[in-house]
């Protein structure tokens, strides 16, 4: 393998990394709620690598700011009212 086959294949792998972790956090933010405001001087919507993930945080927060409970039934309204359902599919 070359240097540069070798590179990308780095970089694939720091970007799955990446796009897991992003995954779990918003996995626990499902799972636990509470855990959200820990997460406000950690996180903010533009630290998510994958623009989809970026748009689901976002709407967590503004769910959060609302005082409405963060789950997949209020997580779906929110991202329909906001037209970007189908946006993160």
């Amino acid at each position: 393998m070359n240097d540069r086959a070798i590179a990308h294949k780095n970089k694939s792998s720091v970007e799955s990394l990446a796009l897991r972790a992003e995954r779990a956090v918003l996995g626990a933010v499902l799972l636990d709620p509470a855990i959200l405001p820990r997460l406000l001087g950690l996180l903010t919507p533009a630290a998510f690598e994958h623009p989809a993930h970026a748009v689901i945080f976002e709407s967590m927060l503004a769910l959060d700011s609302r005082a409405e409970p963060i789950d997949v039934v209020t997580l779906a309204a929110e991202l329909e009212q906001r037209r970007r359902l189908n946006a993160v599919g």
